[in-house]
């Protein structure tokens, strides 16, 4: 029998596959920054796939004559991959367009994250400043993109609450304090 204000414990339901795509998303975001982090100035991360099937994890490497070609074969590997792979995410280098009077270019980390039970990738970016123009930095907030459309709001808060846990899952996970400049912590 329970005593007075005490609670039943609820049991924690699982992670949606959205959630979880988000989740694994930011443990490869993490990847991402440590990589751009220890680069010399003027080069560029070697697009990898992150791919997990069951306990284990696996990257594969990119690499092409350039990076827009490095960038499709990895897209690629998705439609390859995904029906042996329980998770597949594309890490790569690139640039964002922004359409507020702010230069029309912008360096961006992005990572396309997918997990069984979903129809397609989630996509996960994040501002920087590479170590070309100094210190590498993290640049603002996450941008969260599902089916094309940026997360609003609660969406938004709900998602990158999930995207932070993968950040912290990472190894070098701890570093993402370091290297932001307003970006979500």
């Amino acid at each position: 029998m329970l005593e007075r204000g005490q609670h039943l414990s609820r049991r924690e339901e699982p992670m949606s596959a959205l959630e979880q795509s988000f989740r694994f998303a930011g443990f490869a975001l993490a990847h991402a920054a440590w990589i751009a982090s220890d680069q010399l100035p003027g080069e560029l991360i070697c697009p990898i796939a992150i791919i997990t099937k069951g306990d284990e994890r696996k990257v594969i490497p990119f690499e092409a004559d350039t990076q827009i070609d490095a960038i499709n074969a990895g897209k690629g590997s998705f439609e390859d991959l995904k029906h042996t792979v329980d998770s597949w995410a594309l890490v790569r280098e690139g640039y964002y367009s922004v359409a507020d009077g702010s230069p029309s270019r912008r360096d961006v980390l992005a990572v396309s994250s997918w997990v069984k039970g979903l129809d397609e990738p989630v996509l996960l970016q994040q501002l920087f400043s590479p170590t070309s123009k100094g210190r590498f930095r993290l640049i603002g907030g996450l941008i969260l993109t599902v089916h094309g459309v940026q997360l609003q709001k609660d969406a938004y808060d709900r998602m990158s609450a999930f995207v932070i846990q993968g950040i912290h899952q990472h190894p070098h996970g701890q570093r993402w304090t370091e290297w932001s400049i307003g970006a979500i912590q």
